[in-house]
């Protein structure tokens, strides 16, 4: 028998409950059957009961432990009396096997009145403790975790004894630690147990107690006591003791509970931490300004050529508009591969590119107009562009004028009443200027790997989402991001060559243009097309490739970073991605890996004033609301969903530069209010079997004043869950 002591000898006890089994993976290796042995519950402190913070303590043990085999143990858990100071004790019921490993045991827990408990109803949920201590020690094999404890209790933890960690401590007397285990009787005989490969730290030599079967270090949890007021944890000491004893192939050690669908590499502090351009970097555009010395307009359309002496991507204009401060621009982008000179008048060789949506800073002044899709110019062509105003007009200067820098040259222009027709007005030279980036500039071109510890991601599951912490608000756009995932064996050091360690990978996006709304200090999800269906054994290696990053606000920013390991490669020419990067041994991103967590987000962008939102859950049994804001007032409205991802351009179909964003699964009518604004309510079942099923939606508005009649707004997507991030 193995024996938890009180040094204070204190207390009292609490409830019990039924026999309880958990729903084990497929690539679970440790399975701990949970059965309650009953028992009276003592008078206690807290509202939790035994069973959940069993069952906690339990989960703990089966996600720390790396096997090579499968091992299933029954354990009996219940109250019973204890004699004098001790708290619990374990008894091994059965053990067999090469190697020897307990099969079945008991584990009773004082409720004589003398031991004073806190049952903790969130056992997960750290938070009655204010100060977590971690603390090293090298006992020959390198230096290792060998305390993990809470302290600085406040509530119900203050003077009582946490049932928590006194369950974590009795399940590692059943995982070897036990002084009728014929492996531990083994180990002991020189008073250590010598750790040797595969384990981590093999050469270690952790000293055993002389009387029990306890770690005769006193900071680990497996220490032969426990105060009051404390929460000790297991620290890599007791995982790689238990390891060496029963065989076990390795560890994931962990400082806090593998609960929910969300699990954060290292840590889910979305505000902390160096801002880190790499991947999605976020550097200032270039520009190149034409003249805001206005002394003529009206027209709605205005044409130029471009010509790049290196490989461009515009992402944006300025422009003069005759709108009042404030108010929000709509426009087309058309291009033609030569001249605009002579073919003003005609919609031949033109094609439209992209919506562009900005809002007016007054006449004579730059007002902003960002691109729905960057436009890519390759050095040495002349494309001829006209901005077609949607809802303002043109301030242009009399005259044709030519303006260039080391980047581009622009030759400015003319301007028409019509789309490609009505009266031309030549020369006219457009007060523009363009927003740029160079195709081989700093940040630009980017391709980043990372590794997900197995430590980090728990047990197994279908990872449906990562999520980042942007320093900036703003949308974020590339012209390429692919995203792909490789199982690699744990502990995995990242080779300098980037087919090496995504070798074998699952590519779980890949889109053109993609719009990513991001929130500065939070966290922003990118939605996985196709889930990672992690093995719960593994390393991850993550690698993201960027092509023709921006962000809309034009500023300088990043994305929150820590300690993690990264290779990266940046600054490469569009056609010139290289096949080795510059490896680091921290600066990697913060990263939620999201395992089919309830959550939703906007992608894309409209080709109208109209936009959409989501408000509420998409947890399983819930209802969450899909919005259309800033539509014509009191007018019909369309929200279209799918299960599909699509990003069909309706160019085509007479909208120009609107995109369908999904499938039309369903459909549902609605009219604006007043304000333009419509909302339609989604059901989830409740049914756990939609976890991790994607809801996409879109509006389409009756707009006479837009292209088409129709106005379409941004996507949204939705995440079907059973719990939220």
């Amino acid at each position: 028998m193995n024996a938890l002591k009180n040094p204070l000898c204190v207390g009292l006890l609490t409830t019990l409950a039924a026999v309880t089994i958990p729903v084990s993976s497929a690539t679970a290796q440790l399975t701990i059957i949970r059965v309650n042995g009953g028992g009276t519950q003592p008078s206690a402190t807290g509202s939790g009961n035994l069973t959940n913070i069993f069952n906690a303590a339990c989960d703990w043990w089966e996600r720390t432990l790396v096997l090579s085999s499968p091992h299933t143990l029954t354990l009996t858990y219940q109250w019973g009396p204890q004699s004098g100071s001790t708290l619990a004790a374990h008894t091994l019921n059965s053990q067999s096997g090469t190697p020897n490993r307990e099969t079945a045991g008991t584990i009773v827990f004082d409720n004589d009145g003398s031991s004073n408990w806190y049952l903790d109803p969130t056992p997960c949920d750290d938070s009655e403790w204010s100060t977590f201590t971690q603390n090293t020690g090298n006992y020959g094999g390198g230096s290792m975790i060998d305390q993990s404890r809470w302290s600085g209790a406040s509530g119900g933890a203050v003077g009582n004894t946490d049932l928590f960690g006194v369950c974590l401590h009795e399940i590692g007397h059943s995982l070897g630690l036990s002084s009728a285990n014929t492996a531990f009787q083994a180990e002991r005989g020189d008073n250590d147990v010598d750790v040797t490969s595969p384990r981590p730290f093999p050469g270690s030599a952790i000293p055993l107690n002389a009387s029990s079967a306890h770690l005769a270090v006193s900071t680990a949890l497996m220490w032969p006591s426990v105060g009051t007021g404390v929460r000790n944890i297991p620290s890599e000491v007791d995982l790689v003791s238990n390891a060496q004893i029963s065989q076990w192939n390795g560890i994931r050690y962990r400082a806090a509970c593998f609960e929910g669908c969300a699990r954060y590499v290292p840590d889910d502090d979305p505000t902390s931490g160096n801002a880190n351009v790499i991947p999605f970097g976020t550097s200032s555009p270039s520009t190149l300004t034409s003249t805001f010395a206005d002394n003529n307009g009206v027209p709605p359309v205005i044409y130029f050529d471009i010509v790049p002496s290196t490989d461009i991507y515009l992402h944006g204009l300025d422009v003069n508009t005759t709108a009042a401060i404030g108010q929000d621009l709509y426009c087309d982008i058309y291009t033609r591969n030569s001249t605009y000179a002579g073919n003003e008048l005609s919609s031949a060789g033109w094609t439209a590119r992209t919506a562009g949506i900005g809002v007016s800073a007054g006449q004579g002044n730059q007002s902003q107009i960002d691109f729905n899709s960057g436009l890519y110019m390759a050095q040495g062509s002349t494309i001829g562009v006209a901005v077609v105003a949607r809802n303002f007009l043109h301030r242009y200067t009399n005259g044709s004028n030519t303006y260039s820098n080391a980047d581009v040259t622009v030759n400015l222009g003319s301007a028409s009443t019509g789309t490609f027709s009505g009266s031309l007005f030549t020369p006219r030279t457009g007060n523009i200027s363009l927003r740029y980036q160079r195709d081989n500039a700093t940040w630009h071109n980017q391709i980043y790997q990372t590794v997900l510890r197995a430590s980090d991601l728990g047990p197994a599951g279908n990872i449906t989402g990562l999520a980042f912490a942007p320093t900036v608000t703003g949308r974020h756009i590339n012209r390429v991001l692919t995203i792909r995932m490789a199982h690699k064996p744990a502990n995995y050091s990242l080779s300098t060559t980037f087919s090496t360690n995504i070798s074998g990978g699952t590519t779980v996006l890949t889109e053109v243009d993609h719009v990513w709304h991001l929130v500065a200090n939070s966290w922003n999800e990118i939605g996985l097309e196709t889930p990672f269906a992690y093995n719960g054994v593994s390393d991850v290696v993550v690698e993201i490739f960027s092509r023709g990053n921006h962000m809309s606000t034009g500023s300088s920013g990043g994305f929150h970073s820590s300690g993690q390991q990264r290779l990266y490669a940046y600054g490469w020419p569009f056609a010139s991605q290289p096949t080795t990067g510059t490896l680091g041994s921290s600066g990697g991103l913060k990263m939620r890996a999201e395992f089919e967590c309830a959550n939703s987000g906007y992608f894309g962008t409209s080709c109208g004033p109209a936009r959409a939102d989501t408000v509420g859950s998409t947890v399983t049994g819930a209802t969450y609301q899909l919005h259309i804001h800033d539509a014509v007032p009191s007018s019909g409205a369309v929200v279209i969903i799918g299960l599909t991802r699509t990003a069909t351009s309706l160019t085509s179909f007479g909208f120009t530069n609107c995109i369908g964003w999904n499938d039309a699964a369903a459909s549902v009518f609605r009219v604006t209010n007043t304000s333009g604004y419509a909302f339609h309510n989604v059901s989830i079942p409740n049914n756990p079997a939609f976890a991790g099923l994607k809801l996409y939606s879109y509006w389409a508005n009756f707009d006479a004043s837009q292209p088409g009649g129709l106005t379409f707004t941004n996507g949204v997507r939705g995440v079907v869950g059973t719990t939220l991030p």
